[in-house]
């Protein structure tokens, strides 16, 4: 694995075009550069990379396919993770603001502030059997 890491961004987003088959004019048309420009930048990565060949330069960017651009019309992998994140950011917020203003509601309509359920502790050393015993003989009483 070669370190991308001296790489641009327009280096590395050139060879993750090519490793997707794309021409040199559709690259140069997708980041707004001419031709000549992205064979420069291919040639000065190839350089920086100690590649012998394109291909040895696209296996080298092999590490970043998930900010690859997914099918036409769908978003990458790391745009929908950070769009789900987002989503859920929105959802808890709005969960917390739902439950503060049922807490103040039920304090404007109840006149008094509202506390979570206790449930009795049962006494541990009571078994369901003997529980039943002593419902049986209550119904004597």
């Amino acid at each position: 694995m070669m370190d991308t890491s001296k790489l641009c961004p327009l280096q590395l987003a050139s060879l993750r075009w090519l490793k997707q088959s794309r021409t040199l004019e559709e690259i140069a048309r997708i980041e707004d550069r001419t031709v000549v420009d992205i064979e420069r930048c291919l040639q000065d990565a190839l350089v920086l990379l100690g590649a012998d060949s394109i291909e040895a330069a696209k296996a080298a960017n092999d590490a970043r396919d998930e900010d690859l651009d997914g099918p036409v019309g769908y978003v990458s992998a790391a745009q929908r993770k950070r769009e789900f994140a987002a989503d859920m950011g929105i959802q808890a917020h709005s969960l917390r603001m739902a439950a503060e203003g049922a807490v103040a509601a039920y304090a404007k309509v109840l006149g008094e502030t509202w506390k979570p359920f206790d449930r009795p502790v049962e006494q541990p050393g009571h078994s369901l059997g003997r529980k039943a015993a002593e419902a049986q003989i209550s119904a004597f009483d």
